[in-house]
C-alpha cells in the first residue's frame, strides 16, 4: 500500500515554532483536511511531506511504490503551451512508463536469462497504464479541463494569456490528471466559482488515491473528507468526522481553554493582592514566598489571536425608501462581447440578494454598474429614496493605500465622530498592539481583507454592495462577517463562491447564464431545486418565481414553496428529500459515534490510570477486574469505530447521489 509518512517533524523561523514534532502517515484512503490558523504552517507541512523544503528535525518517508504530489496556492505560472499540452504533462511518469515497456519487450525477442521478469514487468506496466487511463490521455484532459470551467475556444490559447487565476486551473487539472497515491492541495478551491467547486467535489469523492486538503470553503471540506488535522501552537492534533463535525469538537475544546485560562486569572489576581498586602508582615513571609514561588513556576495560558472572534455590528441602516434599486433593460457589452442582455429588475429594501453564474458571466460586471464603478452600454440603474451605498471590490486592494499604517488608513476613512473610537475598531478586527504601526503593504491578503471590511463599516450605508467579501479570510471570520451581514437591516446585493455563505444569507438569487438572466425568490436551496427542475425551460429575462414578473420588471419576492411540476418532478423532488434526511440521518449517527468513541477513550485512560495505582497492582482482584474493564472497554471501542467506519462509507455513498 502506499503510505507516506512524516515522523517528529520540526521546524523553526528565528525564535518560532512552527512545527514542534509533529507526526502525520497518509495512504490511498486518507481523506483528511488540514486546518489551523493562517500563518500556522500548515503549507509549510505540505512542503516538507513532498520534499520541497527540508525540516530542522525528523523525517519524511514513503513506500517505494508512493507517488505523491503537492499543488500550492500560487505562483505558478505558464508560457506558450496550451491548456491541453499543460495538462499532458501530468501524464509524464506514464509516459516514462510506457517508453520503459518498450524497451522491455525488444528484450523479450532477444536470447537470455532474464526473459521472463523483463516480460513480467512489462506485464506490469500495462497494467498500470490502462488503469491510469493513459492510452485515452486525450478525453481525460478535454473532459477535466471543461469540468474546470475551460471552453473548447480556450484549448488554442497560449495558457500565459490566461490570468493567475486560471493559470492555476491548469495547474490543478495537471496535478489531477497525474494521479498520484497522495494528493496535497493546498487551497485549490481559491480561483474556482460554484460549478468547478462542486465538480472538484466530485471528482475527489470518486478519486482512488489519499487527498490532504487545505480549504476554508466550510461546504467543500464537509463533502470531501471524513477527518480533520489542526494545526495549533506547532502541535498537530487528528479529529475523527467531517469539518463540521471537527468544529463542534474543537469549539468545546476551546470553551473550556478560554474558562480554565480565566480562572486561572482570577487565581493569579488573588495571588498578587495576597502577596501585596502582607509582603511587609513577617509572620506572613513564608505564605508570601511560598506564593511568589507559585507564580513563577505556573504556565501561564495564553488564548492565540486565532482564537479571538472579531465582534462587530453593521450599524443600523439609515433609513430609506421600500425600493432599493430600480434596473431597466440594463445592457453591457465589450465590443460584441453582450455580457449583460436586457436586464429588469426591481430589489426591495431589506434583501439579500446573492448574484451567481460561472466565471465570466457578468457578476463583477453588474455589481460595478451598481456601484456606479462602471457605466452600462444602455439602460438604467436608479437608486431608491435616500439610498445610500457601500461597495466591497474584489480587487479592493487598489482602495487602500501601501504608503499608509493600518492605523492611518483606519483613521482617513473615518468620519470624525469615528476618530476617536478607531483604535478600539481596530481591536475588534484583530488589529491590535504593534499590528496598528504595520504599513499596509505588508498586510496579508485576509489582513487587507478585513481593513477593507473596516473601512466599509464605518460608512453608513443602506445597500452594500460587496463583490467577494470572503476572499482570504478563515472560517471564523467567515462566520462573523455572515453572522454581521444577516442581522444588518438593510440591503445586500453580493457575490460569493463559499456555497455556505450563500445558503446562510441569501432571500433571493438572481442567475447570470449565458442566455440571460433569472431571479428565483427564496434561499439557496431553494433556487438549488427550482434551476433543476426549470434547466429544461427557454431562457428569459430575469423572472419572479419562474413566471415573468409584470411591466417588464422583476422584484425579489419572499421565500416561497416549490410548485408542482408534474408527476416527475415530484418523484425528483421526494428523492432528493429522502437523499438529504439520509445524509442527514448518517450525519447525526457518525457524531453521536464519535462522541462514544471520545467517552469510551476517556473511560480507558481512566481505567488505565486505575490499574498504575500501587492500591489496584498490589490487590490481585481487584487488579483482575480492572483488567476485565479494560478488555470491556477495549472491545466496546473496537466495535464503535467499525460502525462509525460503515456510516462514513455509507455517508461517502450517498453524497455521491
Amino acid at each position: 500500500m502506499a503510505l507516506l509518512q512524516g515522523s517528529q517533524i520540526s521546524l523553526a523561523y528565528g525564535d518560532r515554532d512552527i512545527l514542534d514534532k509533529v507526526s502525520i502517515q497518509l495512504n490511498e484512503k486518507t481523506r483528511a483536511a488540514l486546518a489551523g490558523a493562517n500563518g500556522c504552517g500548515k503549507s509549510t507541512l505540505m512542503k516538507i511531506l513532498c520534499g520541497l523544503i527540508p525540516p530542522d528535525s525528523g523525517t519524511v518517508s514513503r513506500t517505494d511504490e508512493t507517488v505523491a504530489a503537492y499543488l500550492p496556492q500560487t505562483g505558478i505560472s505558464f508560457g506558450n503551451a496550451t491548456p491541453p499540452e499543460e495538462a499532458e504533462k501530468g501524464f509524464e511518469r506514464f509516459r516514462l512508463l510506457e517508453e520503459e515497456k518498450e524497451r522491455l519487450e525488444a528484450r523479450t525477442a532477444e536470447a537470455g536469462a532474464d526473459w521472463e521478469k523483463a516480460a513480467r514487468r512489462a506485464h506490469e506496466i500495462e497494467e498500470i497504464l490502462l488503469e491510469s487511463g493513459y492510452y485515452h490521455r486525450r478525453e481525460q484532459i478535454g473532459r477535466v479541463l471543461k469540468g474546470l470551467g475551460f471552453r473548447e475556444s480556450d484549448f488554442t490559447k497560449p495558457s500565459g494569456a490566461f490570468s493567475g487565476g486560471w493559470q492555476m486551473r491548469i495547474a490543478l487539472a495537471r496535478i489531477l490528471l497525474s494521479r498520484p497515491h497522495i494528493l496535497l492541495l493546498d487551497e485549490p478551491t481559491n480561483y474556482l466559482d460554484m460549478e468547478t467547486r462542486e465538480w472538484l467535489a466530485d471528482f475527489l469523492n470518486k478519486y482512488e488515491g489519499g487527498i490532504l486538503l487545505i480549504s476554508h470553503d466550510r461546504y467543500f471540506l464537509d463533502v470531501t473528507v471524513n477527518e480533520t488535522y489542526e494545526l495549533f501552537n506547532g502541535k498537530l492534533k487528528r479529529y475523527r468526522g467531517n469539518y463540521s463535525s471537527y468544529e463542534k469538537q474543537r469549539k468545546e475544546e476551546i470553551d473550556l481553554l478560554i474558562r480554565r485560562a480565566a480562572l486561572q486569572q482570577e487565581e493569579i489576581e488573588r495571588s498578587r493582592q495576597y502577596i501585596e498586602r502582607f509582603r511587609a508582615k513577617a509572620t506572613k513571609a513564608a505564605s508570601v514566598k511560598s506564593r511568589e514561588r507559585m507564580l513563577e513556576k505556573m504556565t501561564i495560558i495564553e488564548i492565540p489571536d486565532n482564537l479571538k472572534k472579531i465582534h462587530f455590528r453593521f450599524p443600523p441602516a439609515p433609513h430609506c425608501g421600500k425600493e432599493a434599486l430600480i434596473i431597466e433593460a440594463l445592457r453591457k457589452s465589450y465590443g460584441t462581447h453582450e455580457v449583460i442582455r436586457g436586464l429588469d429588475l426591481v430589489l426591495r429594501s431589506g434583501e439579500k440578494l446573492a448574484v451567481t453564474g460561472v466565471n465570466g458571466a457578468g457578476k463583477s460586471t453588474l455589481l460595478r454598474i451598481l456601484a456606479g464603478k462602471d457605466a452600462p452600454t444602455s439602460g438604467k440603474v436608479r437608486c431608491g429614496t435616500d439610498v445610500r451605498i457601500g461597495y466591497f471590490a474584489q480587487d479592493y486592494e487598489n482602495d487602500l493605500n501601501a504608503r499608509l499604517t493600518v492605523q492611518e488608513e483606519a483613521e482617513a476613512a473615518a468620519p470624525a465622530e469615528l476618530r476617536p473610537k478607531v483604535n478600539s475598531l481596530l481591536g475588534a478586527f484583530l488589529f491590535s498592539g504593534d499590528d496598528i504601526q504595520k504599513p499596509v503593504s505588508v498586510l496579508s491578503g485576509g489582513e487587507k481583507n478585513r481593513l477593507t471590511l473596516l473601512k466599509l463599516l464605518m460608512q453608513p450605508a443602506n445597500l452594500l454592495i460587496l463583490d467577494e467579501p470572503t476572499n482570504h479570510l478563515d472560517l471564523h471570520s467567515k462566520d462573523v462577517l455572515l453572522t454581521a451581514l444577516k442581522d444588518y437591516t438593510g440591503t445586500v446585493v453580493f457575490v460569493s463562491h463559499d456555497r455556505a455563505f450563500i445558503q446562510g444569507l441569501a432571500t433571493a438569487v438572481l442567475d447570470l447564464t449565458e442566455t440571460g438572466a433569472r431571479l428565483y425568490g427564496g434561499d439557496y436551496d431553494y433556487f438549488l431545486w427550482k434551476k433543476a427542475q426549470t434547466a429544461a425551460d427557454p431562457p428569459a429575462p430575469a423572472v419572479r418565481n419562474g413566471s415573468p414578473a409584470p411591466s417588464g420588471r422583476s422584484s425579489a419576492p419572499q421565500p416561497a414553496a416549490p410548485e408542482s411540476r408534474g408527476a416527475a418532478a415530484g418523484d425528483d423532488h421526494r428523492r432528493q428529500k429522502e437523499q438529504r434526511n439520509l445524509i442527514n440521518r448518517l450525519q447525526k449517527e457518525s457524531e453521536t459515534l464519535l462522541a462514544q468513541i471520545d467517552d469510551t477513550e476517556a473511560e480507558l485512560k481512566r481505567l488505565h490510570a486505575e490499574w498504575a495505582r500501587e492500591e489496584c497492582y498490589s490487590d490481585p482482584q481487584k487488579s483482575a477486574a480492572v483488567a476485565e474493564a479494560v478488555r470491556a472497554a477495549e472491545a466496546e471501542q473496537e466495535r464503535l469505530t467499525a460502525r462509525w467506519e460503515a456510516v462514513e462509507e455509507e455517508l461517502a455513498a450517498a453524497r455521491k447521489g
